[in-house]
């Protein structure tokens, strides 16, 4: 398909304006009603989610997705640098052992949500134990390797644990990362691929109202249509972000977000306009003044969370 032709291409592009090696993916997968699910991968970058591959499929048909997982994931695989450190994120419900594997097999690491259901045996232990068992002998936060799971399903990797006061679930993460590297807490940033969804509905590019009922026509559109007439999903919201991270830059609020404690969760200060909106209405702006829209030729990541260890769940001391 002479779209899927676009995705790395589009990642390498998304990538000439990165700063710095660490690079973190998302799989998730969104609907339109009753018409469409879109499988989506994307790259998070401050609090938004830039879209670089995906399959439009028609919504309520049985089959697997994992074929097209596993081609998305292929596709990309030439647009990102080999020294650059990837982490692909996925939630409880797209969790796979063959999507964990692929994730390895391709040189990147996996970063996956699990319930809280399985087991997991600690390496030098005899037999395996709960999932929450082991989240409360690590007081809530920390990582160990290991085997996951029991039978056919046995994975080895290591266990991350992350558990926030007030929440009923401890995030269960499984990676390839040596204990000492992984850190739970990163998953935190998944929830930023939702946020783009909502831009390309109704926060954004307003895609709930199309009338295409064609997968074929909605996968180009997703390309394409942005550059046309400013409505492009996939490039344009590219293009937005990076002029709305420009302006954060150059603004008070974000001189003091850098200097904020960068925690998972606590009272650390929140973004009070969204780099999609900043973007949004820069341009409306500089239309207004009969001023050039210009490409802000840079992407600077923020560094990745760290544990906010006074909210834990379980207090070590």
């Amino acid at each position: 398909m002479p779209c899927e032709a676009c995705f790395a291409p589009l990642l390498s592009w998304v990538l000439q304006q990165w700063s710095g090696t660490q690079l973190t993916l998302a799989l998730d997968a969104t609907s339109l009603q009753d018409r469409f699910v879109v499988l989506c991968v994307s790259v998070l970058y401050r609090g938004c989610a830039l879209p670089v591959a995906w399959c439009v499929l028609p919504a309520n048909r049985p089959g697997s997705w994992r074929p097209h997982w596993l081609r998305l994931l292929r596709l990309l695989r030439p647009g990102v640098p080999a020294s650059y450190e990837v982490l692909v994120l996925a939630d409880r419900g797209l969790y796979a052992s063959w999507l964990f594997r692929r994730i390895v097999r391709l040189g990147w690491h996996p970063f996956l949500r699990i319930n809280r259901g399985g087991t997991f045996q600690v390496a030098g232990r005899t037999r395996s134990q709960p999932l929450l068992v082991i989240a409360k002998e690590l007081g809530g936060w920390g990582s160990v390797s290991g085997v996951a799971f029991q039978g056919q399903r046995a994975l080895p990797c290591t266990l991350g644990v992350y558990w926030d006061k007030g929440c009923t679930d401890p995030w269960l993460i499984l990676s390839d990362l040596a204990p000492p590297q992984c850190q739970a807490c990163w998953y935190g940033t998944r929830a930023w691929i939702e946020h783009g969804f909502k831009l390309t509905k109704s926060e954004g590019w307003q895609w709930q109202r199309t009338r295409m009922k064609n997968t074929q026509r909605v996968n180009r559109m997703w390309l394409v249509l942005a550059l046309v007439l400013a409505l492009v999903l996939a490039v344009a919201t590219l293009w937005v972000v990076t002029q709305g991270s420009h302006h954060e830059d150059q603004s008070e609020q974000h001189r003091s977000w850098k200097n904020r404690k960068n925690t998972v969760s606590g009272s650390s200060p929140k973004r009070e306009v969204s780099l999609f909106r900043r973007g949004w209405i820069a341009q409306i702006v500089a239309l207004w003044k009969g001023e050039p829209l210009l490409w802000q030729h840079h992407l600077k990541p923020e560094p990745r969370p760290q544990p906010n260890l006074k909210r834990l769940f379980f207090d070590s001391s």
